[in-house]
């Protein structure tokens, strides 16, 4: 697999470490971990890139830190372990802020514990609702999410594997399994209460990692010591 990061590199080389530290077979590590052998085999071999999703699932599997599974350098260690934090919460508390964060915010925008300076909103152009990304509010906007590129982006990160079989088949038939991400940005915005006019703006703001989670600090505190 072409342009590994180092941290994908260093995770190949722990997972498979700590396999055969534990004298497990891939089948049996496959189990433990509750993935595929193929699947982990290939993770081994730096043919899949690792998700956070992923290394949270082996770091309980094996009951050590996630940061373990990243790096030894200090600095990507954090990087990590706060995305990961800040997913598990954006899935449970606020789900349009998640998809902000998963499309822009996870491309090494989010680095050092703090978020970069931008601003994003819904809005309806000529009847679709897409996702629009701004630096500030006098600028235009320098990235546009549709539905489907956001379906794009999940089937590449979540299951990157997996491959559309026919031209017919749909994303969201297909990675339907992924539930809510089997819906419209009509039908998340609906879930909140949310609706959206012709040309009107929904703000999300990405500023603040308790504004942007609706937690306090002491919520966060709690979840640091958790993951790191």
């Amino acid at each position: 697999m072409e342009n590994c990061s180092k941290i994908e590199i260093f995770f190949s080389k722990k997972i498979k470490q700590l396999r055969v530290d534990k004298n497990l077979s891939l089948e049996k590590a496959g189990n433990l971990i509750g993935i595929p052998m193929v699947e982990l085999y290939k993770y081994e071999e730096l043919k899949l890139h690792p998700t956070l999703s992923l290394m949270d699932r082996i770091s309980k599997a094996y009951n050590i830190p996630i940061k373990s599974l990243c790096s030894e350098e200090k600095e990507d260690c954090e990087i990590v372990a706060y995305k990961l934090l800040i997913r598990l919460f954006l899935e449970i508390k606020n789900y349009p802020i998640m998809i902000l964060f998963e499309t822009i915010v996870d491309k090494q925008e989010y680095l050092n514990d703090k978020w970069v300076d931008i601003e994003a909103y819904f809005t309806r152009k000529e009847g679709e609702i897409i996702i629009e990304v701004i630096k500030n509010m006098h600028s235009l906007p320098y990235q546009r999410i549709r539905w489907q590129d956001y379906m794009k982006y999940k089937a590449t990160v979540l299951n990157p594997q997996k491959k559309i079989k026919k031209e017919k088949e749909s994303y969201e038939s297909t990675f339907g399994n992924y539930e809510p991400y089997s819906g419209k940005f009509e039908d998340i915005l609906e879930k909140y209460e949310l609706k959206v006019k012709e040309r009107e703006k929904i703000f999300l703001k990405c500023v603040g990692i308790e504004e942007a989670l609706m937690l306090t600090k002491r919520d966060l505190e709690l979840l640091k010591e958790r993951l790191l």
